[in-house]
Order: C-alpha cells, then structure tokens, then sequence
C-alpha cells in the first residue's frame, strides 16, 4: 500500500520537475530516435548496388579498384539519391507542392524522411469579374516530415536563388 502512495507521489512530483527546457530536450531526442528507426527500416536508401560498392571500397587499395567503384556505386538513379543523405535537397510533389529540407532517409518508393522542411504551396485561381489569374503562394516551415514517395516528381539538390 505504501509502495503504491510512493509511486503516485513519485510521478507527480515528476510530472512537476519537467520545465521547458527539459521537454524540449525530450522531444528532441524522440525526434532523432524516430529518425534512426526509421533508417533502419528504410535501410538508409542503400539499394544493393550501394552496399557492394561500398563493400569493394574496403577491400580494394589500388587506384585501379577506385575508379571501377565509382563506375559501380551508381549504376541506378536511386543510387544518386544516397550522396545527399543528410544534405539539403528540393522535392517536387504533385498538385504544386514544393518542399526544401534535409534528406534523413529514403527507400526504393521514395517515401522520404525530411527534417527542417520548408513547403511552399501554389496555388492558381481565377478571378470571376475579370477571368484573370491569380498565383498565390503558401510557406510553412515544418521540423519533421515524412513525404509518401508515390506524389514525388522531382528529387535534385536545392534550387540556387540568384
């Protein structure tokens, strides 16, 4: 019975030491173990091409082994993908939806994990009285995104605004 008073106080009194830092701290954490799970799962976008480049590299010395690994280490477009693992990179998506962020992890579908998103919606309507069009843009910054990879057009390092 005590014990159980004990536990009760304990979680209270818990639940009160938690101030904002530390739950910010909390999350943050979360969020990178979610990202880490996640890689696993999509098996950090490393397709099988990938992993035998990267198992050649180890094992070859020569100058010789270096440019055949080259050659071998991108023999898909998805292979491509993987140099911008944890680099920023632009997302193309239908119904006019851009997204700005960096990559955490992919898989063959490209379903994406992106973190510190920038989305930018356009959207075109028209104007009753003079039928002209009307282009608006929408901006929203997200910490954490998870993108279904079957509304990806477009994957390419981030656009160079001059």
């Amino acid at each position: 019975m005590e014990e159980e008073e004990d536990e009760d106080l304990d979680v209270a009194t818990g639940d009160e030491l938690l101030d904002e830092e530390k739950a910010k701290k909390v999350k943050r954490v979360r969020r990178w173990e979610i990202i880490r799970r996640w890689r696993r799962r999509l098996h950090l976008g490393l397709t099988e091409n990938a992993l035998e480049a990267k198992h050649t590299k180890k094992r070859s010395g020569s100058g010789e082994g270096m440019a055949a690994e080259e050659e071998s280490a991108v023999k898909e477009p998805l292979d491509l993908i993987r140099l911008s693992l944890d680099e920023r990179i632009y997302v193309k998506l239908r119904t006019e939806r851009e997204l700005r962020g960096k990559l955490h992890a992919y898989d063959q579908h490209l379903n994406m994990i992106l973190g510190d998103v920038e989305e930018i919606i356009t959207t075109v309507e028209i104007d009753d009285e003079t039928y002209e069009e009307i282009v608006r843009t929408t901006r929203r910054t997200v910490p954490f995104l998870f993108v279904r990879g079957d509304g990806v057009i477009l994957v390419s390092p981030p656009l160079r605004t001059a």
